[in-house]
């Protein structure tokens, strides 16, 4: 079974007794929620539309068209990425992405 078989099978049904030994990577999220299952159904709807992009990649602009609409919806635009204008100021980073 390829990479991309075993993803799709994973999203769609869960991972199996053997699935740690199948993929070295895994990696395990915590989260609190009144709709756990809407959550990961979600999760699986928009890492599907991720994992069954083959070929080149698409560009940053078709991305808002092959994923939900509804989670595109939600998320927030990109800044643009700030002239060459000295060092990073991580503090300023961290007020603007907490919203404060």
């Amino acid at each position: 079974m390829d990479i991309e078989t075993g993803e799709l099978q994973r999203l769609r049904t869960g991972s199996g007794p053997d699935h740690d030994q199948q993929r070295p990577f895994l990696v395990r999220v915590r989260f609190a929620s009144e709709d756990p299952a809407r959550v990961i159904e979600n999760v699986r709807e928009v890492l599907t539309c991720v994992v069954t992009q083959r070929g080149d990649w698409p560009a940053f602009e078709r991305w808002p068209r092959l994923l939900p609409a509804w989670f595109v919806q939600r998320c927030a635009p990109e800044h643009p990425e700030p002239e060459a204008a000295g060092p990073f100021d991580a503090e300023a980073w961290l007020r603007r992405w907490g919203g404060r």
